[in-house]
């Protein structure tokens, strides 16, 4: 019997923590995010590269919205997730790369995922309120790291997440604020680009 219930409570912290309990912060975290009309977060994303011993600093700004658009400034590149269509804003090269966006098409650099993470991923409790680990669900089809951590600060807040990439450099991506709006502006999601950029159109 007390072998029984030790294998109970064994698969219980194994298991049972991936659910969390009802005032658990980072569940109730997710589900705010996953309601809300528009989620507006500015963060810095830095890379941190082992072979090089460089660390590569990026500030950015995203918009996600209730209905899956999403506007996401990294540096000075442009992600825009709207009518199923993903537009990719290189200034560097000053181009547009324009393809038809399949429902599962989430990547980490769209930070779009961040409102759906029940969706993609388990989640496990590491340090409760503080530090989580979520792993990625076989059925996906989402181009994400299948390991991530993510953070909370004392307020219950994003604080933030970190994931190897394919390369093994350390992505982390540090929140300095979020806001859950009432609504996001269309002007938000819609597509402004130079008049002198190049349109690529991708197609499957």
């Amino acid at each position: 019997m007390v072998h029984v219930i030790r294998l109970t409570m064994g698969l219980l912290f194994a298991c049972g923590m991936v659910m969390g309990g009802e005032h658990e912060p980072l569940e109730e975290l997710k589900s705010r995010m996953a309601q809300a009309e528009c989620n507006h977060l500015e963060f810095l994303s830095l890379v941190e590269s082992s072979v090089f011993e460089t660390t590569d600093t990026v500030a950015g700004e995203a918009w996600l919205a209730e209905k899956g658009q999403f506007n996401v400034h990294l540096g000075a590149d442009q992600y825009l997730g709207v009518d199923r269509k993903l537009f990719s804003y290189s200034t560097e090269n000053n181009q547009v790369t324009v393809e038809d966006l399949p429902e599962n098409d989430i990547r980490s650099e769209q930070l779009s995922f961040l409102t759906r993470l029940d969706e993609f991923f388990t989640t496990a409790i590491l340090d409760p309120g503080r530090k989580y680990q979520l792993d990625i669900k076989d059925t996906t089809d989402a181009d994400l790291p299948h390991l991530i951590h993510i953070y909370l600060s004392n307020e219950g807040q994003l604080d933030y997440l970190e994931y190897s990439d394919v390369n093994d450099d350390l992505n982390r991506i540090r929140f300095l604020r979020h806001k859950i709006l009432s609504d996001c502006s269309k002007d938000i999601f819609t597509p402004n680009f130079p008049d002198s950029v190049e349109i690529i159109r991708l197609t499957n």
